[in-house]
């Protein structure tokens, strides 16, 4: 808890889009909805934007969601949708680009509310040649400020490896 604390105030002294990356049950969105709210007990406009269609805790599956947060939360589900864009499916292999565009497009909409700290929570799917292209097509579009890699055996370091340079990881 002491590295998530640190990881957040150094994101909180340097806001922008943070783009969660890890496998499944990895801490994503706990650690996401934690950092939301840390920005919202700092004063920071914070929005997060919920990219797992399977495991959709903002708006129904098979869609991307956005939140607004303004106040704290434990769970992730207790802000409501402010937006939502249909993928049309809960299996990210199927319908990658589909979540890419939906992202990208909830990531603009957060940009254009003025948003200080923007969440990207993304899915696990981080193994494979496809899942890497698809992650980093993704980074390349959102052109996030930060990354947050969560892993437990280097699963994601092919995708920290083909990420641009100037994001911090």
């Amino acid at each position: 808890m002491d590295l998530w604390r640190r990881t957040v105030e150094a994101i909180l002294d340097d806001p922008g889009v943070v783009i969660m990356l890890g496998p499944v049950d990895a801490g994503k969105t706990t650690l996401a909805t934690a950092m939301a709210s840390w920005a919202v007990r700092a004063r920071r406009r914070a929005a997060v934007v919920d990219a797992d269609p399977g495991q959709s805790e903002i708006g129904p599956p098979t869609t991307v969601g956005l939140a607004v947060p303004r106040h704290p939360a434990r769970r992730m589900d207790e802000w409501g949708a402010t937006a939502a864009f249909f993928v049309g499916d809960t299996s990210p292999q199927l319908v990658s680009r589909h979540l890419v565009e939906g992202t990208v497009r909830l990531v603009a909409r957060a940009r254009e509310r003025e948003a200080q700290v923007i969440v990207v929570d993304t899915t696990g799917w981080v193994e494979g040649d496809a899942a890497v292209a698809a992650k980093v097509h993704k980074i390349r579009r959102i052109e996030p400020r930060h990354v947050v890699a969560l892993q437990r055996g280097g699963e994601v370091e092919p995708i920290l490896a083909g990420l641009p340079r100037g994001i911090t990881v």
